[in-house]
């Protein structure tokens, strides 16, 4: 006797369900056995992208401000001094320093290591001052005070007060034309796109058992790209400090838009040109730019960068920048 189309339906919607109970049973039991598997495998915390390193950028702004600040010269007004570190303070200390008049060190010989957690919200208003941060010209005797500069600017120790607010401490050692070794810490800050800082800079006693931060590892020979490399780093360096973002997207390995530092206009200089590069790793490569700019009063001065740089069909872009 052949069966119903009904009595089919039937027979077929039983199939189905014993399909789907099957199934789900065995999905059951493959998730019951993945659970029993991994009870004793360690928990793998996934690692976040954030780095430790203090930016080059923060610490070259904090040596391009100690050779504008302490640059006491009888022929260079405060209103002068004040204005050139425009560029490289808060706007808050901008604001204080130009009511004050104030570009004194302040005498902390007591720190020799910042607490993480400070941090100063009203630059600090004293009266200690080292010796030859003043333009007055010496009393007795015929001597005439020639004034006084930085010679030279090296990052000591550099790290996070804050890593999320993009606020670090730098302690830096700075020689003088006068023959003196200071010590100073300087609280530093993201400000836009650059970074600047916040506060008068602190007299502090040597830092004990801390060795000069910028060593770097022997240089890894690039000679053979070096050519094509600055050719596109020159280029790059054009358009980002003229403040042309949309730009210097050709430039970049991924082709995104990257926002500009504008320091020409900020700082009334123009772009001399890459001076070295040198290679710190092979595998990506990453090197260390140096580059020149010459501002308004004809001096040169230099600036650095980190970066980390790909070949793709020929051509040399930028993966990332510091």
């Amino acid at each position: 006797m052949n069966p119903t189309l009904n009595e089919r339906m039937k027979a077929i919607g039983r199939i189905f369900i014993y399909f789907v109970l099957v199934i789900f049973l065995i999905g059951n039991v493959v998730i019951v056995f993945n659970v029993l598997t991994n009870l004793n495998k360690p928990v793998v915390q996934q690692q976040t992208s954030t780095t430790n390193e203090v930016p080059d950028t923060a610490k070259s702004v904090v040596k391009l401000f100690l050779q504008n600040w302490y640059n006491l010269n009888p022929d260079l007004r405060d209103e002068d001094r004040i204005e050139n570190l425009q560029p490289f303070v808060t706007p808050v200390l901008y604001d204080y320093i130009n009511r004050n008049a104030d570009l004194r060190i302040v005498d902390d010989t007591s720190v020799t290591d910042p607490p993480a957690g400070s941090q100063q919200t009203t630059p600090p208003n004293t009266s200690t001052t080292p010796p030859n941060t003043s333009t007055t010209p010496p009393k007795g005797g015929e001597q005439t005070f020639k004034g006084v500069s930085t010679t030279e600017v090296d990052i000591w120790q550099s790290k996070w007060i804050d890593q999320k607010a993009n606020k670090v401490q730098i302690i830096a050692r700075m020689q003088t034309s006068d023959d003196k070794t200071l010590f100073l810490s300087l609280p530093v800050e993201k400000s836009g796109n650059t970074w600047q800082v916040s506060s008068l800079p602190s007299l502090i006693a040597e830092p004990k058992g801390v060795a000069k931060q910028e060593e770097e590892p022997d240089p890894i020979d690039i000679n053979a790209k070096q050519a094509a490399i600055k050719t596109m780093l020159d280029s790059f360096f054009t358009d980002w400090l003229e403040g042309n973002s949309e730009g210097t997207r050709r430039y970049m390995f991924d082709g995104k838009q990257i926002a500009s530092t504008d320091w020409e206009e900020k700082l009334n200089a123009k772009f001399v040109g890459v001076q070295s590069i040198t290679a710190l790793s092979d595998n990506p490569l990453k090197v260390k730019v140096v580059i020149s700019m010459k501002d308004s009063n004809n001096m040169e001065f230099q600036l650095d960068y980190h970066m980390t740089l790909e070949e793709k069909n020929g051509q040399w872009y930028i993966r990332s920048i510091d």
